[in-house]
Formats: structure tokens, C-alpha cells, sequence
């Protein structure tokens, strides 16, 4: 069973976002349902989101943007590490 991650709240479109271990839900606080859900091969550590995208970071580096109407997967990218 996946990880419980974190919790985020948007009054902007009253969704709430759960984050689990491989994957990102976002749940329509006034019909209760599963809007989407956003998927990462590894552990997701990090998201953003507006009203039309949602950016999420995985544990392998992966940058992934997404369309929050659609669902459809806009750019992929890849974090960098400096050092």
C-alpha cells in the first residue's frame, strides 16, 4: 500500500491533493470524487500547482508538468543537481 506524503489544499478550485508514495490525487472538495491522478515511476518529492498545471518531482529526478483539465502530460524533464 502506498505512503500517505502530504496533504495540499487550493481554494482556487476548491481541490484537495493528496500525495502518496508514486502518485499525485486531486479530489473535487464539492463532489467528492477523484479528479485525476498523476503518476511517477519513483517516490513523488515535490509538487506545485495553478489552476490549469500541476508540477511534480520525483526521488529519480524527473520533472513532470501536467494539464490539471486534461490529465494529459505537457513536458518532461530532468532535475540537476549542483555541487
Amino acid at each position: 500500500m502506498d505512503k500517505l506524503n502530504g496533504v495540499k489544499y487550493t481554494s482556487e478550485t476548491l481541490s484537495l491533493w493528496y500525495v502518496y508514495t508514486f502518485f499525485i490525487s486531486v479530489w473535487n472538495m464539492q463532489t467528492g470524487k477523484c479528479q485525476r491522478t498523476f503518476r511517477h515511476r519513483y517516490p513523488v518529492m515535490a509538487i506545485a500547482m495553478s489552476t490549469e498545471t500541476v508540477i511534480s518531482g520525483c526521488e529519480g529526478g524527473k520533472v513532470k508538468v501536467w494539464d490539471l483539465r486534461t490529465g494529459n502530460l505537457i513536458k518532461v524533464g530532468y532535475s540537476k543537481v549542483l555541487g
